[in-house]
């Protein structure tokens, strides 16, 4: 019953998002496509008009927006110092460490995470799943720039990170909410428009990106840092989620977020930091082609009372 459950899952929540990703798999692996150019709409506009959208017609409440911030940090954190720590004891080198620790603590909850929300649970934890977007994304920036093998500016990068039209748009969507702002409907329209492209071309753009990346070796640190990924986190992010007083919809949101495989980001991340760009890459693949059989059993798991 478990299995026939979970694979009920996996093709009506994993295999859509498989297929679009395909599709974009295989527009770029047959054509020469401008990947930037894609990216940089999906950046400046398709996702700062969902997470607006989402944020301004939400009923969160400010106290649980402070929950859930603070679980995320929390969740990021533990993470991160639990990959460094087996890291530590498995005496594995400390660049390949440094990497582990970005790749690890960076799951994709932008192109696959906000997705997998929509399709499985609906609009109400996907507005959560929009948050947890936001300030994870801010997060595992910030632990990538600590991180760097190169001399780096920490206070610059994090006011760089102030830039990010996600963070932007997130706060203006709260600051029209608290003041009650109607929005007039030939602006409104607009954004709704643009927001429903969002999730479409944020998966197109993973699936280009992972024509061009490869798989290296199969080694110690990629095992360790699947694992990491795939078991670890979602695991630490339920136990997290029970703890802190947070509504059903964001302990749930919280667990599949952070369910995700790694972010094509941690590889762009890794280059610009002088990391193991190869380990980061292979991370990002294997645990992206893992993720559709760990994420199905994790959204049995919500779906069936886990939270």
């Amino acid at each position: 019953m478990f299995i026939i459950t979970v694979l009920q899952i996996f093709t009506t929540n994993i295999v859509p998002i498989l297929l679009i990703m395909l599709a974009g798999w295989a527009l770029a692996r047959h054509f020469d496509v401008d990947v930037q150019s894609i990216g940089k709409a999906s950046f400046y506009i398709f996702s700062p008009a969902l997470t607006f959208r989402l944020i301004y017609n939400s009923d969160i409440s400010a106290s649980d927006s402070l929950a859930v911030l603070l679980a995320i940090l929390a969740v990021f954190t533990g993470v991160a110092l639990s990959t460094w720590l087996i890291a530590k004891l498995l005496r594995i080198g400390r660049l390949e460490t440094k990497s582990l620790i970005v790749s690890s603590s960076g799951p994709n909850m932008g192109n696959y995470g906000l997705s997998v929300a929509a399709f499985a649970f609906g609009d109400v934890v996907l507005e959560y799943a929009a948050i947890i977007m936001v300030a994870g994304t801010i997060i595992y920036n910030l632990i990538a720039a600590l991180l760097s093998e190169r001399q780096t500016n920490f206070r610059q990068t994090a006011t760089g990170l102030l830039m990010i039209p996600l963070l932007q748009t997130s706060l203006l969507a709260l600051v029209v909410r608290l003041l009650q702002v109607q929005i007039p409907l030939a602006v409104y329209r607009p954004i709704e428009m643009l927001s429903n492209a969002a999730i479409p071309t944020l998966l197109i753009i993973l699936g280009i990106h992972l024509q061009s990346l490869k798989l290296r070796n199969i080694n110690l640190s990629l095992i360790v840092g699947m694992g990491m990924r795939l078991i670890f986190s979602p695991v630490l992010a339920i136990l997290i989620a029970l703890w802190f007083p947070l509504s059903h919809f964001a302990r749930v949101a919280l667990a599949l977020q952070l369910a995700m495989p790694s972010a094509v980001m941690t590889t762009i991340l890794a280059s610009e930091y002088e990391l193991d760009t190869n380990l980061v890459s292979s991370m990002v693949v294997a645990t992206t082609l893992i993720s559709p059989i760990t994420v199905s059993m994790v959204i049995w798991f919500l779906q069936h009372g886990g939270l």
